[in-house]
């Protein structure tokens, strides 16, 4: 701030006490008046330096929160997400129940080749894995060659494999409420499968045929039990085209991610699955430690800090 911005009007000024016997308060009251603006005199120019760091500019870039503050628009609806910081100018926002494909096994060994690619929640990710995002969308990368091979027919499939689920939702049960039910209808299930039925939306369906004519029990819905063999169809056609994916993937990635791994270490690496899917592998930089509102829009996908570009343009 310059001298001229700091002066003040040159008028007589009142001491402590004058201030004190204006406002006639009562004497045992004891008032601390904030010291006098300095004047122009002692108002001096702030300290500026011409040595100028490209190397400590860049290290404040990299240590602050790649995109900034979470500040968002007024209106816009929030839901709670974890960030997570990738090595590079990239970042996300992970909401809870969201998974991404773990690849990091990939490059330690391929002898894992006849498995499926692991799906982690954020809480399960660690610093230094190797993960899979779809360019552009939060869909995940696997769900979205799932559907590119399905087809025109792969909404209509996930509409009739999401019934049983929007059975449940409809309910409102708590977790410990579905599971006793669960017990009372016959079934053996775990509390933690029951939570997955309620909180995972990655899970296709439930394990056996037989649970769809239990969820249809418990929540009366006669849309589920009259729908019953065709819901399964679409669920057991839905994991297929998942698993055959997830394999497409796999071996995309045996292939390619030994030479480029040099890239995913700076900053990231974009490739093409079979011309279906364009999609980036990155390395988990940092995993911040509490989830905090962030735009529903934006979560679950990858993002890039604009602000680098202006670090790059210095160097």
């Amino acid at each position: 701030m310059s001298k001229k911005n700091c002066r003040v009007p040159d008028l007589p000024t009142f001491s402590q006490e004058d201030k004190t016997e204006l406002l006639k308060l009562d004497p045992n009251i004891k008032l601390v008046w904030p010291e006098a603006i300095k004047s122009n005199d002692e108002t001096h120019e702030p300290y500026l330096s011409n040595d100028f760091s490209i190397f400590d500019f860049e290290q404040r870039f990299k240590t602050a929160r790649k995109g900034g503050m979470t500040v968002l628009p007024e209106g816009e609806e929030s839901v709670p997400a974890k960030y997570v910081s990738f090595v590079g100018d990239s970042f996300a926002y992970l909401t809870e129940s969201h998974k991404v494909p773990i690849v990091t096994g990939l490059l330690a060994s391929n002898k894992t080749a006849q498995q499926q690619i692991p799906l982690r929640k954020v809480d399960e990710m660690k610093a230094g894995d190797f993960v899979v995002f779809k360019e552009g969308g939060s869909k995940d990368v696997i769900q979205a060659i799932a559907d590119l091979m399905l087809g025109e027919k792969a909404q209509t499939l996930r509409n009739l494999a999401h019934m049983w689920r929007r059975a449940l939702l409809a309910c409102v049960f708590t977790p410990e409420r579905l599971h006793d039910q669960v017990v009372r209808a016959g079934g053996t299930h775990s509390l933690i499968a029951i939570k997955n039925w309620l909180y995972d939306n990655y899970q296709i369906g439930p394990g056996k045929n037989e649970d769809l004519d239990l969820v249809a029990r418990i929540t009366g819905s006669s849309e589920l039990k009259e729908s019953q063999e065709e819901i399964w169809n679409a669920i057991e056609t839905i994991r297929s085209a998942h698993h055959s994916a997830g394999m497409r993937l796999k071996k995309v990635l045996l292939h390619k991610l030994p030479e480029h791994l040099d890239a995913i270490k700076q900053e990231g690496t974009r490739i093409n699955v079979d011309d279906l899917v364009t999609a980036w592998v990155m390395q988990v930089e940092s995993i911040g430690s509490e989830f905090e509102p962030y735009s529903k829009l934006k979560v679950n996908e990858l993002q890039w800090d604009e602000s680098t570009v202006l670090a790059n343009w210095f160097s």
